[in-house]
């Protein structure tokens, strides 16, 4: 009977020790996936590397792309040098944690 309840017993705490972590790792996914919300001003401007001021008054709108990135515009009149970073067409992609992944698998 010994044996038996020191199986359980095992058995119960790996049991367990797994839905701690699959909730760990749920509330991760979770938080990857993608950005189900438009990126803030300072979530911007850390990509950007101009501060949030800045981003206040130039950004104009956020379109979210497939992957759950968001392209983010802004104004026409912003100054060359804060613009540094942009694909063009002063758009900046904020990439979600999941496209960032996506494209580390692919090598």
């Amino acid at each position: 009977m010994g044996r038996i309840q020191y199986l359980k017993d095992s058995v119960d705490g790996c049991l367990e020790l797994l839905g701690l972590l699959l909730s760990v790792l749920n509330a991760e996914l979770g938080k990857e996936i993608a950005m189900d919300s438009e990126p803030t001003n300072e979530e911007v401007s850390v990509q950007v590397g101009i501060d949030e001021v800045q981003v206040e008054r130039y950004r104009k709108e956020a379109l979210r792309l497939g992957d759950g990135s968001w392209l983010v515009h802004f104004d026409y009149n912003m100054p060359k040098e804060l613009r540094q970073r942009f694909t063009g067409s002063f758009t900046v992609v904020i990439r979600s944690e999941a496209s960032k992944a996506a494209e580390l698998r692919q090598g």
